[in-house]
């Protein structure tokens, strides 16, 4: 118990006023079992110590009066007029008077860090946990944890965090350990239906894949969302996408893309099942904006992303979008005018901001849901909470945006032979990172701010990860040329005036371009890309094939393939499939070259 304490729990007036009675005069006090008896300017009554809120005066004011935070004030100063307490933790007691909402949600929370931290006051104990602050002397109802900004949820998660410290288990109520078996049940069911509805694709084979075979994977994917099953939701999607392009013959038709969904989807289902957890859902979050990004699809589809990273990398988008059909699509605009939401800002103006965002929803694309009751409360000037500093420390697969703070600028060209911008940037430890930016005419002022970034020192560059045949490419959309600088979009700010590389350029125009040299296809690359490509043909391929392949296998001591080509399974082929994939993919070019393996 302190002053503060009686501040919230009755007001700084009140407080103020209980102190010029003890600068005229002191209470006379007695102490008692679990009380302290007192008399104060011709007043009486009775300090509850266990809960302040019990105590009665005799000059019959409702609820706390000027004596009793006076008598509270003076037993705060004089601690040892008064045995001190260990505020007492009930957490049965406690998550019954919360609710079974907010107990749901601190079992789904539980398991994820926080900004937390408890202090002990006397009697009182003092709680802050993600900004927001509480305190008690006891904790057997919720109403007893004293804190107007903190919800339900936040307050039973400090009380949980504050009881593991003091070594008080919980032990969570029957009816949500019910609840969980249910979900579980539910869960594993859901992938039983989902691993049949795969068999019936996979077996019909990829030419003969008609859009009645897909209905099964297409029921499924609202239920797994809606299960917390993203990933597996997901997958389904880009299935039903990629074969529905297959089958119109829109864009090119490669097997080896509907064949990597489904090895992709199949892992899913058979690794076990894992609780998702995300930032969505919490009453105040706060995200860094990396700025927007415009794109256009396949299919026509135009729209921008305004994308933002969370404190532990993660990164959360939200889109405004139009389909093919409907008309020109002004990316700028948007970028510079629209409000994704009613109380934010538009994206250019929250681009390099912390953004702080109260109830903010999340669906299980990790898209933001731009509805009402998501209010963006207040933007700061920041720094984006994961970056990259030692390009040879990143993690390719995390995420499909990351953050590089460059030591300095390398070199910058234009590689006639791909159509695409190549500029490189250097490590403190000389590692060589490049980014890729492909012609774009619809998008010229990307194309001159490309040139205008040779020499340039920046602090931050923001890009977007993309896997391109076998090889990673980042591909910048933003970026801050030193502290305290605004950030600026590589497609809506111009970032200089001057630009040597142009002039160079059209002096050598009829110049042979020095690209950066690409890798040659090796005899074992050749001969696994011909391997997964026979596997797309499944099931119609011979024994006799299967022998040669079992064969050539052997040889090169890849005997875990050979073995799953003998099916014992009806799904081996498609985990032979997914294990060469693998073995492709961890020899996939990045686009980093680290300064050991120059020396």
């Amino acid at each position: 118990m302190n002053q503060q304490f009686l501040e919230q729990l009755t007001s700084p007036g009140l407080v103020r006023r209980a102190n010029k009675i003890l600068q005229k005069e002191s209470p006379a006090i007695e102490k008692t079992h679990s009380s302290v008896e007192y008399s104060l300017e011709g007043m009486s009554g009775t300090l509850d110590v266990e809960d302040i809120t019990k105590s009665r005066c005799s000059c019959n004011v409702q609820g706390l009066c000027k004596h009793l935070v006076a008598v509270a004030l003076f037993v705060i100063e004089n601690e040892d007029a008064c045995e001190v307490k260990v505020p007492a933790v009930e957490p049965d007691a406690l998550m019954k008077s919360a609710g079974r909402e907010a107990v749901r949600r601190v079992y789904k929370l539980y398991t994820l860090s926080a900004s937390y931290s408890g202090t002990r006051d006397g009697a009182v104990v003092h709680i802050e946990i993600n900004g927001q602050a509480f305190s008690f002397t006891k904790a057997q109802h919720i109403d007893d944890l004293i804190g107007d900004s903190a919800s339900k949820a936040e307050k039973l998660w400090g009380i949980y965090l504050y009881s593991c410290e003091q070594g008080v288990e919980w032990q969570w109520p029957d009816w949500l350990l019910v609840e969980q078996t249910q979900i579980q049940t539910s869960l594993k069911t859901l992938q039983t239906e989902l691993k049949a509805a795969l068999l019936c694709v996979w077996w019909v084979g990829i030419h003969r894949v008609r859009s009645a075979h897909l209905l099964d994977l297409q029921l499924l994917i609202i239920p797994l969302a809606k299960a917390g099953l993203k990933a597996e939701s997901q997958a389904c999607k880009r299935i039903i996408g990629a074969y529905q392009r297959f089958i119109s013959g829109e864009g090119l038709r490669d097997e080896l893309v509907i064949m990597t969904e489904l090895a992709y989807l199949l892992v899913l289902i058979e690794q076990p099942i894992s609780e998702v957890k995300s930032v969505g859902g919490q009453d105040q979050t706060t995200l860094f904006c990396l700025g927007p990004e415009p794109w256009q699809s396949v299919g026509r589809a135009q729209g921008l992303t305004i994308l933002f990273q969370s404190s532990d990398g993660q990164i959360f988008s939200a889109s405004e979008a139009r389909a093919n059909t409907s008309g020109h699509f002004d990316s700028e605009h948007v970028a510079r005018y629209m409000r994704f939401w009613e109380t934010s800002k538009p994206a250019m103006e929250l681009m390099g901001n912390l953004v702080s965002f109260n109830k903010l929803e999340v669906n299980e694309y990790d898209r933001i849901r731009r509805t009402q009751s998501t209010e963006v409360i207040a933007t700061e000037k920041g720094a984006p909470f994961v970056y990259y500093a030692d390009f040879s420390t990143i993690e390719w697969s995390a995420q499909p945006y990351i953050v590089i703070a460059p030591d300095r600028f390398h070199h910058l060209e234009f590689d006639q032979a791909l159509q695409q911008f190549q500029l490189q940037y250097r490590d403190a430890n000389k590692n060589t990172l490049t980014l890729t930016v492909p012609y774009q005419k619809n998008h010229a002022l990307l194309m001159k701010n490309m040139t205008a970034l040779e020499g340039l020192p920046v602090k931050y560059i923001a890009c977007n990860v993309s896997e391109k045949g076998n090889q990673i490419q980042l591909r910048p959309f933003a970026l801050q040329q030193s502290d305290g600088v605004q950030w600026q979009s590589l497609y809506f700010d111009q970032i200089s005036t001057e630009s040597r590389f142009l002039d160079r350029w059209r002096a050598k125009f009829n110049a042979r371009t020095t690209a950066v040299p690409g890798r040659e296809i090796t005899q074992l690359q050749q001969l696994l890309a011909d391997f997964s490509r026979w596997l797309c043909a499944f099931p119609y391929q011979s024994d006799d094939e299967v022998r040669i392949w079992q064969g050539k296998l052997e040889q090169l001591g890849l005997y875990q393939l050979s073995v799953k080509l003998q099916q014992n399974d009806d799904f081996d082929l498609l985990r032979c499939f997914y294990m060469l994939y693998c073995l492709r993919k961890a020899d996939v070019a990045l686009p980093v070259i680290l300064y050991d393996e120059c020396t």
